[in-house]
């Protein structure tokens, strides 16, 4: 009896033992399952948030931080509707979500107080039990805001493609015309004799037509991107060149230029009929924007 007694105690223990290595185990592996699966949230690059069926957050990684503004210690176990402005009509998604039983899949557009307006792209997925029963849901949203940021630039880029073809064609129709008036204005010029006061004015018309026609020229020659045509050249006498051009028009408007011209900067290599016009229209619009009285300051300098 005695030794009955014994072996099923000894089997008894064996069966313990047994057991607590089992649990050992699984608890081992479980939490390297949780580790694992924490540090896999914590390294995409996409955010993830989970809820409850309250609406409680439950995961908030690290992508959700950078994305929402906001601390994980901020948001945990709160209400989605109260921290997070996932909303949309002032309903919290991952709420609607859960309410209406249905997935979402859609973009919405973020703006946090003194955070830059982002563009993200939302998907949800249910969470269940071995039941089957919704026990939440999950969102993992990604930051489309520079890819739709880029297609902007595209279409931006294509619509200066159609407008350099329009310009250039409407520049084309001018050309011609052009021609004409200079031609027929150059005849009658040449009909009036040297002390004919009316020469003056047909040598303003010629003068303009000719200044129209450069225009033209130059707006065809942007449309077809003509090669740089690259010569060394003084950028400082460029600026000085320019500049008294516009001496009458600034005097008028009571505008004065501040040259800064350093010395130290001698030749340089580009296209110098690109860089006057450059130039010619930054000066431009410099005085247009001063309504009366004011100094257009141009400074030159060497970097390297």
């Amino acid at each position: 009896l005695n030794y009955s007694i014994i072996m099923a105690l000894v089997l008894l223990g064996i069966y313990v033992i047994f057991k607590l290595q089992e649990t050992y185990i699984v608890k081992k592996t479980l939490n390297e399952m949780k580790v694992y699966t924490s540090k896999l949230l914590e390294t995409m690059d996409n955010a993830v948030i989970s809820v409850d069926n309250n609406g409680n957050i439950k995961t908030f990684n690290r992508k959700s931080e950078e994305i929402f503004g906001k601390k994980k210690e901020e948001v945990l176990n709160k209400d989605c509707q109260e921290v997070l402005n996932l909303k949309i009509n002032g309903e919290c998604l991952l709420k609607k979500c859960l309410l209406e039983k249905k997935n979402i899949s859609q973009e919405i557009i973020l703006e946090e107080k003194g955070l830059k307006k982002k563009i993200l792209d939302l998907n949800t997925s249910f969470l269940t039990d071995i039941s089957g029963e919704i026990t939440g849901v999950v969102a993992v949203i990604r930051d489309v805001t520079e890819i739709e940021d880029l297609n902007e630039e595209v279409a931006r880029h294509k619509r200066l493609v159609a407008l350099g073809k329009l310009s250039a064609g409407i520049a084309h129709e001018i050309r011609n015309p052009l021609s004409s008036i200079r031609g027929l204005a150059q005849f009658v010029y040449n009909s009036f004799s040297k002390t004919d006061e009316r020469k003056e004015d047909l040598d303003t018309i010629i003068q303009e037509v000719d200044r129209l026609n450069k225009l033209v020229v130059q707006v065809l020659d942007f449309a077809k991107l003509k090669k740089p045509n690259l010569t060394r050249f003084s950028l400082n006498d460029l600026i000085r060149k320019i500049t008294e051009l516009f001496k009458i028009e600034i005097k008028d408007k009571q505008i004065k230029f501040n040259l800064e011209l350093s010395p130290d900067i001698s030749q340089i290599q580009a296209d110098e009929d690109q860089v006057r016009q450059i130039l010619m229209n930054v000066i431009i619009n410099a005085i247009q924007a001063i309504p009366k009285k004011g100094e257009i300051k141009i400074k030159t300098e060497k970097l390297l």
